[in-house]
Protein backbone atom coordinates (compact mmCIF):
# COMPACT_ATOMS: atom_id res chain seq x y z
CA UNK A 1 0.00 0.00 0.00
CA UNK A 2 1.14 3.55 -0.81
CA UNK A 3 2.88 5.14 2.29
CA UNK A 4 0.54 8.12 2.33
CA UNK A 5 -2.72 6.33 1.74
CA UNK A 6 -1.37 3.83 4.50
CA UNK A 7 -1.17 7.01 6.76
CA UNK A 8 -4.40 8.18 5.81
CA UNK A 9 -6.19 5.12 7.03
CA UNK A 10 -4.29 4.65 10.13
CA UNK A 11 -5.66 8.29 10.81
CA UNK A 12 -9.09 7.18 9.89
CA UNK A 13 -8.81 4.66 12.22
CA UNK A 14 -7.50 6.65 15.48
CA UNK A 15 -10.28 8.87 14.75
CA UNK A 16 -12.82 5.78 14.10
CA UNK A 17 -11.39 4.87 17.59
CA UNK A 18 -11.82 7.83 19.72
CA UNK A 19 -15.55 8.41 18.86
CA UNK A 20 -16.49 4.56 19.46
CA UNK A 21 -14.53 4.65 22.67
CA UNK A 22 -17.14 8.34 23.72
CA UNK A 23 -20.00 6.35 23.69
CA UNK A 24 -20.25 6.70 27.28
CA UNK A 25 -21.26 10.21 26.91
CA UNK A 26 -24.98 9.33 26.11
CA UNK A 27 -25.23 7.32 28.91
CA UNK A 28 -27.79 9.74 31.00
CA UNK A 29 -30.07 9.92 27.57
CA UNK A 30 -30.09 6.29 27.31
CA UNK A 31 -31.73 5.41 30.29
CA UNK A 32 -28.63 4.40 32.84
CA UNK A 33 -29.21 5.63 36.44
CA UNK A 34 -25.59 5.19 37.37
CA UNK A 35 -24.00 8.14 38.86
CA UNK A 36 -21.61 10.12 36.14
CA UNK A 37 -19.91 11.31 39.69
CA UNK A 38 -19.80 8.16 41.66
CA UNK A 39 -19.62 4.82 39.46
CA UNK A 40 -17.36 3.33 36.53
CA UNK A 41 -17.90 4.03 33.38
CA UNK A 42 -17.40 0.37 32.20
CA UNK A 43 -20.40 -0.46 34.90
CA UNK A 44 -22.60 0.94 32.02
CA UNK A 45 -22.16 -2.46 30.17
CA UNK A 46 -22.36 -4.54 33.67
CA UNK A 47 -24.94 -7.46 33.14
CA UNK A 48 -28.44 -5.47 33.43
CA UNK A 49 -27.33 -2.36 32.59
CA UNK A 50 -29.37 -0.64 29.94
CA UNK A 51 -28.02 -0.68 26.52
CA UNK A 52 -25.32 -2.68 27.82
CA UNK A 53 -24.76 -4.30 24.81
CA UNK A 54 -24.45 -1.17 22.64
CA UNK A 55 -21.63 0.14 25.16
CA UNK A 56 -20.10 -3.11 24.93
CA UNK A 57 -20.12 -3.05 21.42
CA UNK A 58 -18.64 0.05 20.85
CA UNK A 59 -15.63 -0.21 23.16
CA UNK A 60 -15.32 -3.71 21.39
CA UNK A 61 -15.28 -2.06 17.98
CA UNK A 62 -12.84 0.77 19.67
CA UNK A 63 -10.53 -2.04 20.34
CA UNK A 64 -10.41 -3.66 17.44
CA UNK A 65 -10.32 -0.52 15.25
CA UNK A 66 -7.01 0.44 16.86
CA UNK A 67 -5.32 -3.27 16.75
CA UNK A 68 -6.07 -2.74 12.90
CA UNK A 69 -4.68 0.62 12.88
CA UNK A 70 -1.37 -0.63 14.58
CA UNK A 71 -1.07 -3.86 12.11
CA UNK A 72 -1.14 -1.07 9.49
CA UNK A 73 1.75 0.85 11.62
CA UNK A 74 4.36 -1.64 11.38
CA UNK A 75 7.55 0.38 9.79
CA UNK A 76 10.29 -1.63 10.83
CA UNK A 77 12.75 1.03 10.25
CA UNK A 78 10.85 2.99 12.78
CA UNK A 79 13.14 4.54 16.27
CA UNK A 80 12.67 2.34 19.30
CA UNK A 81 10.44 5.21 21.10
CA UNK A 82 7.85 4.82 18.20
CA UNK A 83 7.90 0.51 18.30
CA UNK A 84 7.53 1.08 22.26
CA UNK A 85 4.54 3.37 21.77
CA UNK A 86 2.96 1.27 18.80
CA UNK A 87 2.89 -2.29 20.91
CA UNK A 88 1.34 -0.33 23.97
CA UNK A 89 -1.56 0.81 21.57
CA UNK A 90 -2.11 -2.07 20.85
CA UNK A 91 -1.93 -3.59 24.36
CA UNK A 92 -4.80 -0.64 24.97
CA UNK A 93 -6.88 -2.00 22.32
CA UNK A 94 -6.66 -5.59 22.75
CA UNK A 95 -7.40 -4.98 26.59
CA UNK A 96 -10.10 -2.55 25.72
CA UNK A 97 -11.52 -5.69 23.68
CA UNK A 98 -11.18 -8.00 26.65
CA UNK A 99 -13.01 -5.00 28.70
CA UNK A 100 -16.04 -5.83 26.69
CA UNK A 101 -15.97 -9.30 26.14
CA UNK A 102 -15.77 -9.81 29.75
CA UNK A 103 -18.15 -7.74 31.69
CA UNK A 104 -18.98 -6.88 34.86
CA UNK A 105 -21.44 -9.07 36.43
CA UNK A 106 -23.05 -6.00 38.73
CA UNK A 107 -22.07 -2.45 39.75
CA UNK A 108 -20.31 -1.83 42.60
CA UNK A 109 -20.76 1.79 42.93
CA UNK A 110 -24.41 1.36 43.46
CA UNK A 111 -24.91 -2.06 44.69
CA UNK A 112 -23.82 -3.04 48.51
CA UNK A 113 -23.75 -6.34 47.90
CA UNK A 114 -21.56 -6.41 44.58
CA UNK A 115 -19.51 -3.88 46.48
CA UNK A 116 -18.47 -6.54 49.00
CA UNK A 117 -18.58 -9.04 46.72
CA UNK A 118 -16.30 -7.34 44.23
CA UNK A 119 -13.61 -6.17 47.01
CA UNK A 120 -13.77 -9.97 48.34
CA UNK A 121 -13.09 -11.14 44.35
CA UNK A 122 -16.10 -13.31 45.01
CA UNK A 123 -17.60 -12.39 41.80
CA UNK A 124 -17.91 -14.24 38.36
CA UNK A 125 -14.36 -15.11 36.73
CA UNK A 126 -15.51 -12.82 33.70
CA UNK A 127 -16.10 -10.04 36.10
CA UNK A 128 -12.56 -10.36 38.11
CA UNK A 129 -10.90 -11.08 34.60
CA UNK A 130 -12.67 -7.47 33.21
CA UNK A 131 -10.70 -5.93 36.54
CA UNK A 132 -7.14 -6.93 35.18
CA UNK A 133 -7.78 -6.10 31.89
CA UNK A 134 -9.16 -2.79 32.49
CA UNK A 135 -5.95 -2.27 34.99
CA UNK A 136 -3.67 -3.17 32.03
CA UNK A 137 -6.10 -0.44 29.25
CA UNK A 138 -4.77 2.00 31.81
CA UNK A 139 -0.93 1.55 31.89
CA UNK A 140 -0.26 0.86 28.97
CA UNK A 141 -2.51 4.01 27.44
CA UNK A 142 0.23 5.50 30.00
CA UNK A 143 2.96 3.98 28.33
CA UNK A 144 1.90 5.03 24.98
CA UNK A 145 1.41 8.37 25.72
CA UNK A 146 4.77 8.43 27.67
CA UNK A 147 6.31 6.46 24.64
CA UNK A 148 4.80 8.98 21.82
CA UNK A 149 6.76 12.03 23.72
CA UNK A 150 9.52 10.78 24.20
CA UNK A 151 10.09 9.95 20.56
CA UNK A 152 9.07 13.60 19.54
CA UNK A 153 11.96 14.73 22.20
CA UNK A 154 14.32 12.50 20.91
CA UNK A 155 13.59 13.55 17.42
CA UNK A 156 13.64 17.18 17.84
CA UNK A 157 10.04 17.88 16.89
CA UNK A 158 8.78 21.25 16.77
CA UNK A 159 8.41 22.46 20.53
CA UNK A 160 4.61 22.98 20.74
CA UNK A 161 4.37 19.02 19.67
CA UNK A 162 6.51 18.12 22.11
CA UNK A 163 4.78 19.92 24.43
CA UNK A 164 1.40 19.09 23.73
CA UNK A 165 2.38 15.11 24.09
CA UNK A 166 4.04 15.87 27.25
CA UNK A 167 1.22 17.82 28.72
CA UNK A 168 -1.32 15.01 27.44
CA UNK A 169 0.99 12.36 29.38
CA UNK A 170 1.24 13.83 32.51
CA UNK A 171 -2.65 14.78 33.01
CA UNK A 172 -3.59 11.12 32.08
CA UNK A 173 -0.80 10.13 35.02
CA UNK A 174 -2.66 12.42 37.67
CA UNK A 175 -5.70 11.26 36.51
CA UNK A 176 -5.28 7.72 36.45
CA UNK A 177 -3.58 7.91 40.08
CA UNK A 178 -6.74 10.46 41.36
CA UNK A 179 -8.81 7.42 39.84
CA UNK A 180 -6.80 4.46 41.84
CA UNK A 181 -7.08 6.56 44.92
CA UNK A 182 -10.81 6.82 44.75
CA UNK A 183 -10.24 3.48 44.22
CA UNK A 184 -8.13 2.92 47.44
CA UNK A 185 -9.08 5.25 49.51
CA UNK A 186 -12.98 5.36 48.91
CA UNK A 187 -14.24 2.15 47.88
CA UNK A 188 -11.73 -0.32 49.44
CA UNK A 189 -11.12 2.28 52.88
CA UNK A 190 -14.31 3.48 52.83
CA UNK A 191 -12.48 7.18 53.92
CA UNK A 192 -14.23 10.47 53.61
CA UNK A 193 -14.38 12.27 50.85
CA UNK A 194 -15.80 13.80 47.84
CA UNK A 195 -16.52 10.49 46.32
CA UNK A 196 -15.65 11.41 42.64
CA UNK A 197 -14.65 8.21 41.26
CA UNK A 198 -16.77 8.73 38.30
CA UNK A 199 -15.48 12.18 37.80
CA UNK A 200 -12.19 11.26 38.07
CA UNK A 201 -12.31 7.77 35.45
CA UNK A 202 -14.44 9.93 32.79
CA UNK A 203 -11.66 12.61 33.10
CA UNK A 204 -9.51 10.02 32.09
CA UNK A 205 -11.50 8.81 29.67
CA UNK A 206 -12.15 11.86 28.43
CA UNK A 207 -7.95 13.06 27.93
CA UNK A 208 -7.54 9.14 26.27
CA UNK A 209 -10.11 10.60 23.37
CA UNK A 210 -8.15 13.81 22.72
CA UNK A 211 -4.66 11.74 22.59
CA UNK A 212 -6.03 9.11 20.27
CA UNK A 213 -7.18 11.92 18.10
CA UNK A 214 -4.19 13.84 18.35
CA UNK A 215 -1.42 10.80 17.93
CA UNK A 216 -2.55 10.24 14.28
CA UNK A 217 -0.89 14.01 13.43
CA UNK A 218 3.07 12.37 14.54
CA UNK A 219 2.60 9.51 11.77
CA UNK A 220 4.46 11.42 8.90
CA UNK A 221 7.73 10.22 11.00
CA UNK A 222 6.79 6.41 10.27
CA UNK A 223 8.50 4.69 7.34
CA UNK A 224 11.11 7.73 7.39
Amino acid sequence: MDPDRRRSLIIALFYVAALAYSTWVIAPWVGSELSPRTSFVSELYAEGQPFARLFRLSDAFAGATLLAAMWLWRAPATPAWWRVGRWSIAGFGLSTMLDAIFPMSCTPTNDPVCEKRDAAFAVPLSHNIHNITSTLAGLFLLIASVALAMALAHHDRQVPETWVTWTLAILLLATSVWTMWEIVAFEYFALPGPDALGLAQRTQVFLAVLWLLYVPHHLKSIGK
